[in-house]
């Protein structure tokens, strides 16, 4: 086609596709840039087409919309208060409706936070289990080696047998029918660890160590005492050696110390991640050995049981549509003294009507997501590049 680019944009731009006011009207963020820049993407629900697409998500945005397309009956949303504030504003006599899926993750996201509240308080619930064989990554005696050439010998040999020692456990293991989720378990290490393991055929190869940088060497000693002693911040013994003449920077201080610190200050990743996994997921998901590990992470943290049991009822008020029994969760999880679940039941009770209409009414914004899936593969396609107008016009042709 002998037509330049201008010419395209300029058809496109030029295209009718206005869209009638919905009856039911779904509401939704969608990124134009994420983290950065967000815009609102109205859609209609009875007819599953986008209705428009205008910059930024406050309430100013949804309550102007409103107030140009009266008629709206029914509007479905997410827990947003910007977006709450702006139907009240604009269409105070439409009906909201809370989104479920949104309600089910906001119910997940208070037991998430409090688990990350009882790990920092050193709950029980996460620790290795006692039948785990730690010793695998029980570290050698004496200095660990920080550079090639520097530390005992016995270390390397050390490490090499007890990493070798954990190939061969994991494809024993593996050989035997355990899951990967099993492995890691009973080794104490990440499932990323077991995949790699699995998918080398050769035993480990030595460790290897950076050269030690000339302008550190001087100063290991001192590193080491005061290690020793209890200092292990990397910040204040760069002072401390910078006072004594180094001319480094803290970052390679930092850097040096990763080798003694993976040691002195162990981190279990795997185990946490594992418990959270095991909290999050829906116990009907879980298989036999899970279930039975579940369970004794519940037994041995009383709070995070009992905001297991709250998610779990609430997951069941959700999928019932109890209206009443929404209400007893509300008293019960304010009465729960856990804070997570105090702020989500009054989050709720102040946005009670939208959340009971979402229990009563089968509106739900599942299929503004799809189209907002859509909208993400027409603006990779302009590469960043087109403007709002221009992605409002090509998301309601590619509907039309």
């Amino acid at each position: 086609m002998a037509r330049s680019g201008d010419t395209l944009l300029r058809l496109i731009m030029a295209t009718p596709c206005a869209r009638p006011t919905p009856c039911v009207l779904g509401i939704d963020d969608v990124a134009l840039r994420k983290g950065q820049h967000y815009a609102t993407q109205f859609y209609d629900l009875r007819e599953h087409q986008p209705v428009d697409l205008r910059e930024e998500r406050e309430a100013t945005t949804v309550a102007n919309w409103l107030r140009e397309h009266p008629g709206v009956r029914i509007i479905v949303r997410d827990r947003a208060p910007a977006y709450a504030k702006g139907a009240r504003e604009g269409a105070p006599e439409a009906i909201q409706v809370a989104d479920r899926w949104h309600l089910l993750h906001d119910a997940g996201q208070a037991l998430d936070e409090l688990q990350r509240q009882r790990r920092k308080e050193g709950s029980a619930a996460f620790r290795d289990p006692a039948a785990s064989p730690a010793a695998l990554r029980a570290p050698p005696e004496g200095w660990p080696a920080l550079f090639r050439g520097e530390g005992p010998v016995e270390h390397k040999t050390q490490w090499r047998l007890a990493r070798l020692a954990r190939w061969e456990g994991v494809r024993e293991m593996r050989a035997e029918g355990l899951t990967l989720a099993g492995i890691a378990q009973a080794l104490g290490v990440d499932e990323t660890t077991v995949k790699g393991d699995l998918r080398s055929s050769l035993p480990p190869a030595d460790r290897r160590y950076p050269q030690c940088p000339r302008k550190l060497s001087p100063f290991l000693d001192y590193l080491r005492k005061r290690w020793e002693a209890g200092c292990h911040k990397a910040s204040q013994l760069h002072q401390e050696i910078q006072a004594q003449g180094y001319p480094g920077k803290a970052w390679t201080v930092r850097v040096a110390l990763a080798g003694w610190r993976q040691f002195d200050e162990p981190k279990r990743p795997a185990q946490t991640k594992h418990v959270r996994w095991l909290l999050l997921r829906h116990p009907r998901q879980l298989k036999d050995e899970e279930r039975k590990r579940l369970e004794q992470v519940l037994a041995a943290d009383e709070l995070l049981g009992k905001g297991h049991a709250l998610l779990q009822r609430f997951r069941a008020v959700v999928a019932e549509r109890d209206v009443a029994g929404l209400q007893r969760w509300l008293v019960e999880a304010k009465a729960s003294a856990l804070a997570p679940f105090e702020s989500l039941a009054n989050g709720i009770q102040d946005d009670i009507a939208a959340v009971q209409a979402g229990l009563v009414l089968p509106w739900s914004n599942g299929p503004l997501e799809g189209q907002n899936n859509k909208f993400k593969l027409i603006k990779r396609q302009g590469y960043g590049r087109a403007k709002i107008n221009l992605l409002k016009q090509r998301e309601l042709l590619a509907a039309s």
